[in-house]
């Protein structure tokens, strides 16, 4: 594991006049006479007489080199130059982040200490060991590190108070990325910065930046448009200069930032600054990672608010040059680029999502597999009534149960079950769930490989003979290697949805060949009747609980499926209505800069944006966010449904019913066909020269060649996981996915060749695991949700960042604010507290964990896997002597 590393600047000093203290504070920190000051043409007129006046008194001679006006190799050569003309022993930076980048990057040539004063707090640049250099043209070059942080970080309160409002705008939207981008690094368990580990002091600085800009942002704005500094507006200073400086070095950097590096290559954004720009690549950052609403919402709102840009349009790019698009995001995927320290991979191609359609084939691949061949011994164990009965309550619960698991992986932006149990339910809950998953995975795979073999290897050693090659340790190695293997190396499932299909119609014809020799033997003179019975009026339908668990269990694929899903699925819609937004399945994220929206301007003013806001809410279209050729995304509260969890319905009903219609015909006619003698494994109970079981035995084969590698996929993600968890690395790439595909097909490749009790097989795993994966996590995450929603409506914590009640009285501060100064603003912005207290208050009575439904709800589920589990136990245990 790497070792945590976090840097900071020798000495920060913020305040008032801080200027007039340059040279006392020069020598606090030992840099000695004569300097050489890089200055813009503004930091000259607005510093000259102060320096003149104080830096002499405090022994400093100094000479000025105005910037040229970019920080590219030419100019650090320039104020190298100057400086070792004037045999300076040290470089001090007065100006905005270009300025200060160019000082640190001369410094660092000549191997002198730097100093850092800069006149706009428009991104954190002063703090950070490292320049950002642009080529003469302004499009991002390559950014140099440096071995020290700069050696004195001076803030001039008074002179940022006079700089333009768009200025601290800007620096606020730097800032806005710095939490974000430093959760994903440590997500991602990727390095920062300094080339270290993401530090908890560097990620809890970066969160403080974050709770900062969204309590002081707004008034620190009208401040800055009053030209007075306030509490507020020395906080705000802080945040971006200090706070996001220390952030982003020592947690990390991601998409944010490689948004804003491949927005360079676009003229029309040239004219905007930085921290503009990287605000725009923070919205496209938390759509990408599939965030929750509610932080989206809060995050877009908050930009609304402020004046940063959210749109395309904003930040002077045409949305409708599609292959300007691709080049900004080819060039923000370059190698080194900070958008590979997302837990995932990142390119510049082009997603699509898996179509509701494909998705309910998945589905079905998931659920239907080798727990399809027990479902008449089931019925044979409860009946044929009370195989009916107990197949639509499992596959009710079950449904129900699915349906939590996709809620809250939108809710918390999972993208497997691994990651949503870790994010709900912490870490140790995660590695447990990685165990758990890789036993089901194993123990379901090693099934099907047996079933592959009991298929094929009668039909092989009917035609050609007991030769050694038809043996059953012979045929299972063989077809499993050419058929199954190849298809566990696609990433996603989507790669895979193509021979998904297969299964149905597979087991459309399966279902046939079984009902048609039902129909024949029972209309057969010599049926008996009496064997057949509706109820078995003992505990031997226990015996049938486990099977029709394990034979509806999709679960450990949901997340997965649900996030493949695309933003606005239809399963009984118009494909052709999606078709200008959905491209083809791909198997990587896309990076690129975002957003559908109006063209209209820079719109710097708060008040231009809640115009623009309001008229796309009357339109419908409000606070839509799209990523580079990826479906729009809306932004919603999660009390609400969104569009693609609302198709992810239809995709669960239409799965789970036509599983439970397949499992029906095939449990109730394999039955009456056997009503006494149903194997656990129905193709036994039918002779080796039955030609049309042989097609049955063929297709059913076929079907577990097809539901192996989706079975395999939450296998890789536990694996990974699991490593990631042990390690603290992130495990991705090409070796891992081909080292983990061989060994999981090598063990279960060897637990096929030595195990034979099917029946036993689908017990312990439906029983076992199925109840784990089935209830009791599904149960627990409602538990924990009424329970943290229960605390935080009492810790105050849940209340939304941004009301509609909030947005009138911080729309009241703003304009008081610009007629008469900062202090009429926290006035009416203190006006509103008693109002949210009251809300808070009321919240707080209406809701108690005890009263939840979802609470309740959890707790049924955990009695239920509980139940399920101690059932498998009594039916495997040998009865007794």
């Amino acid at each position: 594991m790497p070792l945590a590393v976090f840097g900071c600047p020798g000495r920060y000093v913020q305040g008032r006049d801080a200027t007039a203290q340059l040279g006392e504070q020069l020598q606090k920190v030992g840099i000695e006479s004569p300097i050489v000051i890089l200055a813009s043409g503004s930091a000259s007129r607005l510093l000259a007489a102060t320096w003149q006046a104080t830096l002499p008194a405090a022994g400093y001679q100094y000479s000025v080199v105005k910037f040229n006006g970019e920080c590219c190799a030419s100019e650090i050569e320039r104020l190298a130059e100057e400086g070792r003309r004037a045999g300076a022993k040290a470089i001090v930076g007065c100006g905005g982040g270009k300025v200060l980048d160019t000082a640190k990057a001369s410094a660092d040539l000549l191997q002198l200490p730097v100093a850092c004063c800069p006149t706009v707090a428009s991104s954190d640049a002063p703090c950070s060991a490292l320049s950002v250099v642009y080529t003469p043209d302004g499009v991002v070059d390559h950014i140099r590190y440096y071995k020290r942080h700069p050696n004195l970080i001076l803030v001039d309160t008074s002179v940022i108070a006079a700089a333009p409002k768009r200025l601290l705008v800007a620096g606020i939207g730097d800032a806005l990325a710095t939490y974000f981008e430093g959760r994903a690094t440590y997500e991602s368990h990727s390095s920062n910065v300094l080339g270290g580990a993401c530090t908890i002091s560097g990620l809890a600085l970066a969160k403080l930046c974050y709770e900062t800009l969204l309590k002081d942002a707004r008034a620190a704005c009208a401040a800055a448009e009053a030209g007075v500094v306030t509490p507020a507006l020395e906080r705000i200073v802080e945040a971006n200069t200090l706070l996001s400086g220390l952030g982003f070095e020592s947690a990390g950097l991601a998409v944010a930032h490689s948004v804003h590096n491949g927005l360079t290559k676009a003229p029309g954004t040239h004219a905007m600054l930085h921290g503009e720009k990287v605000a725009f690549g923070t919205v496209t950052q938390l759509v990408l990672e599939g965030r929750p609403h509610e932080e989206l919402d809060t995050v877009y709102k908050f930009c609304l608010s402020v004046g940063l840009p959210v749109t395309l349009g904003q930040i002077g790019v045409d949305a409708s040059d599609a292959a300007l698009l691709q080049a900004c995001a080819e060039k923000a995927v370059l190698q080194g680029e900070s958008c590979h320290n997302e837990p995932f991979k990142v390119t510049a191609e082009a997603p699509g999502g898996a179509s509701a359609l494909s998705s309910v084939f998945t589905m079905l691949n998931s659920a239907i597999g080798a727990g399809v061949l027990s479902l008449p011994f089931a019925f044979r164990a409860a009946g044929w009534a009370g195989g009916l009965l107990l197949t639509a309550a499992v596959a009710a619960v079950e449904g129900f149960t699915m349906y939590v698991i996709a809620r809250y992986a939108e809710w918390t932006g999972s993208k497997t079950y691994s990651d949503l149990v870790r994010k709900l339910l912490g870490r140790k809950a995660a590695l447990s769930m990685s165990l758990g998953l890789l036993f089901y995975t194993y123990g379901a795979a090693t099934a099907y490989m047996i079933i592959l073999g009991d298929c094929f290897q009668p039909l092989l050693e009917g035609h050609f003979g007991q030769v050694w090659w038809t043996a059953r340790t012979a045929v299972i190695p063989a077809l499993s290697a050419a058929t199954m293997l190849p298809l566990c190396f696609p990433r996603t499932l989507d790669a895979i949805s193509g021979f998904s299909s297969i299964t149905l119609y597979a087991l459309i014809v399966v279902v046939g060949c079984i009902v048609t020799r039902s129909w024949e033997a029972v209309h057969a003179a010599t049926y008996d009747w009496s064997l057949v019975r509706p109820f078995t009026g003992s505990l031997s339908f226990l015996d049938a609980l486990p099977i029709l668990a394990f034979g509806f269990q999709c679960h450990t694929n949901l997340a997965a499926v649900f996030h493949e899903l695309e933003d606005e699925p239809d399963l009984f819609g118009s494909a052709a209505n999606l078709a200008g937004i959905m491209t083809q399945a791909g198997a990587a994220s896309p990076v690129a800069g975002a957003a559908a929206g109006s063209d209209a301007g820079n719109g710097n003013g708060s008040e231009q944006h809640a115009q623009q806001a309001q008229q796309a809410q009357q339109a419908q279209r409000a606070e839509q966010v799209v990523l580079l050729r990826n479906p729009p995304r809306r932004f919603v509260r999660p009390v609400q449904r969104t569009q693609k969890l609302l198709g992810m319905v239809q995709v669960l009903c239409a799965s789970i019913g036509l599983t439970a219609i397949f499992y029906c015909l095939v449990g109730m006619f394999g039955y009456l066909e056997f009503p006494a003698s149903a194997h656990s494994n129905i193709l036994l109970n039918y002779s080796d020269k039955d030609k049309l079981m042989a097609l049955a035995r063929v297709l059913v084969g076929i079907i577990q060649i097809v539901h192996y590698p989706v079975n395999h996929f939450p296998a890789r993600n536990a694996s990974r996981d699991l490593l990631a968890q042990l390690t603290g690395r992130s495990f991705e790439g090409w070796r891992f996915n081909t080292t983990e595909v061989f060994v999981f097909y090598a063990a279960t490749l060897a637990l096929s060749l030595v195990v034979s009790d099917l029946g036993q097989v689908f017990k312990l795993i439906g029983g076992s695991t199925g109840a784990f994966f089935i209830f009791m996590m599904p149960g627990a995450f409602l538990i924990q949700y009424a329970y943290n929603k229960h605390l935080h409506l009492r810790e105050g914590a849940w209340e939304p960042l941004l009301s509609d009640e909030d947005e009138e009285a911080e729309a009241g501060s703003s304009s008081a604010a610009t007629a008469a100064g900062a202090g009429t603003a926290a006035g009416a912005a203190a006006g509103a507290a008693p109002q949210r207290a009251q809300r808070r208050a009321r919240r707080q009575e209406e809701y108690h964990v005890l009263g939840s439904k979802l609470f309740w709800a959890g707790c049924v589920l955990q009695l239920a896997g509980a139940g399920l589990l101690a059932l498998t136990i009594y039916t495997l245990l040998p009865p007794p002597i």
